[in-house]
């Protein structure tokens, strides 16, 4: 009687799962943040069933789905305060539930220090969860603390054995490291460790893949903004990645200070980066962007 009374209840919190999760995104699409918030939250709280009935989040794909779009809308401050403790509550649960993209986020803001100080080693714990389910993203970037020994002892060999797969699907950034181990040069500190890729809210229960602009040759670009926190310049770079491409985060020493910085664009010449600059947003002209030479 039990088992079959606990079938019931999850199939109608399943049903109600669904329903708000889908009412969530419709909300999300028009822009009104705040409703789709509310609708993933309630979601998202459904973690457990009082009367003695445990209940598990894989009973309900919308749960982890939920948790997860709660936390972008938090980190990304789209209709509430930006608030990167909730957005790390909301990611841990969805990660602990095995969503794949939660676990990289939840690597990705353990890594930046975002909630505290940095901490490698539990962000290559969620990493290799990631990984372990095929997600590129977090498979290069697992690679990267090998190859940079963050947290973790240097290991070229562990490195390239978690590029292996995404080069072989195609993956440039994949690519161009493995060539940068096996030359044996060094890559500048941090430079390549990107944010995941999957920033938004699911556009529907059913997304479709995302592509990538190609990345144009050239060697100047458009300094957007630096500053020596490196999560300032995260933000910077996850408000404008949909609308200016390719983006590029680096860091590098002026006056045995550590800055990091946002650029925009690849351009053959001076006067090319030059006049790009005039048709650059006012909100980012604000921070005087400035033609430099490419640094990586």
């Amino acid at each position: 009687m039990k088992k079959c009374l606990l079938f019931i209840i999850a199939l109608s919190v399943n049903t109600f799962c669904k329903a708000d999760f889908n009412e969530g995104v419709d909300a999300y699409n028009r822009g009104d943040y705040a409703t789709a918030l509310k609708k993933w939250e309630a979601v998202a709280e459904q973690s457990s069933i009082n009367n003695d009935f445990e209940w598990h989040p894989k009973l309900s794909p919308h749960v982890p789905d939920s948790q997860y779009a709660a936390a972008l809308l938090y980190w990304q401050g789209k209709g509430v305060n930006q608030d990167y403790k909730k957005a790390e509550k909301w990611l841990t649960l969805a990660a602990t539930a095995g969503h794949s993209d939660a676990q990289l986020k939840l690597a990705y803001l353990l890594m930046m220090g975002l909630t505290g100080t940095e901490n490698y080693i539990d962000a290559k714990k969620w990493l290799e969860k990631s990984a372990n389910q095929g997600n590129v993203d977090a498979q290069y970037n697992l690679a990267m603390l090998y190859f940079k020994g963050l947290g973790i002892k240097k290991d070229n060999d562990e490195a390239k054995k978690w590029l292996t797969v995404p080069a072989q699907q195609g993956d440039k950034a994949a690519i161009n490291l493995l060539a940068e181990i096996n030359s044996t040069h060094q890559l500048p500190p941090m430079s390549a460790i990107a944010p995941p890729t999957a920033l938004e809210p699911p556009a529907s229960t059913s997304d479709a893949p995302q592509t990538d602009a190609t990345t144009p040759a050239g060697d100047y670009a458009i300094q957007l903004y630096v500053s020596d926190k490196q999560s300032d310049v995260i933000t910077v770079m996850e408000r404008w990645q949909e609308t200016l491409k390719p983006l590029i985060m680096f860091d590098k020493i002026k006056n045995g200070k550590r800055l990091f910085v946002l650029a925009y664009g690849s351009y053959s010449t001076t006067t090319q980066a030059t006049n790009e600059l005039t048709t650059l947003p006012a909100e980012l002209k604000k921070n005087k962007p400035w033609v430099i030479k490419k640094a990586w």
